[in-house]
């Protein structure tokens, strides 16, 4: 497909997902249609956060043209990045554990990574057709919000179509996953302040007299 039929299965599967996100794709074409898309809210957001950026920048006192230039750069560097590394990135982590814990812990289905990769990407689309008002404050908030349960609406759909399986139980394994990363995140954050406690010189307090 070119790049403006991709686009059209962009707002297709964003729109009207139980009958577009079971659309049969390899982990490549997912991921074409992806950056494809991403195009329109990378301009975007650099259409609105730049002037943002430089109208806060122009209240700061002392900010020279260098320090502005800096800001403006990183300003479109971070954009870049998020859209089009970090993103992708965590489509593929989420997609392995939707994958680990609905086919292997609750045998939800039983069909190939692939299938629950391409439904987690399809599930991230909605987040970039919003992702330009993420530049604006106050607004960000609800675009959050709706990026969040647009987002899941989508991938719920697309994993049960994508899968061959129900509904259900594409929730049921979204809530699952979601307590395994909590769970896992907990255990990470409790291993590393054991560690860095000893060296910011923190004593841990005796459990006997």
């Amino acid at each position: 497909m070119g790049m403006v039929d991709d686009i059209r299965l962009w707002w297709n599967i964003i729109t009207n997902p139980g009958k577009y996100a079971g659309k049969q794709m390899s982990i490549g074409s997912a991921l074409k249609l992806y950056y494809e898309a991403s195009i329109i809210p990378l301009i975007l957001s650099l259409i609105v956060g730049l002037p943002i950026a430089s109208h806060g920048m122009s209240l700061m006192p002392f900010t020279s043209i260098f320090i502005s230039s800096g800001v403006m750069l990183a300003l479109v560097l971070s954009i870049i990045v998020s859209l089009w590394i970090i993103i992708p990135i965590f489509i593929f982590i989420n997609a392995f554990i939707y994958h680990l814990i609905g086919k292997y812990v609750l045998n939800a289905w039983g069909k190939e990574y692939n299938k629950t990769f391409v439904a987690t990407l399809f599930g991230a689309l909605p987040q970039l057709l919003l992702y330009w008002l993420l530049a604006i404050p106050v607004i960000d908030i609800f675009a959050i919000i709706v990026i969040f349960v647009w987002g899941a609406i989508v991938l719920i759909a697309s994993l049960a179509l994508q899968q061959k399986t129900t509904r259900v139980n594409a929730f049921v394994t979204l809530i699952a996953s979601g307590f395994f990363t909590l769970i896992i995140a907990m255990i990470l954050i409790s291993l590393l302040y054991l560690q860095a406690a000893p060296i910011a010189g923190y004593r841990y307090p005796m459990m006997y007299p």
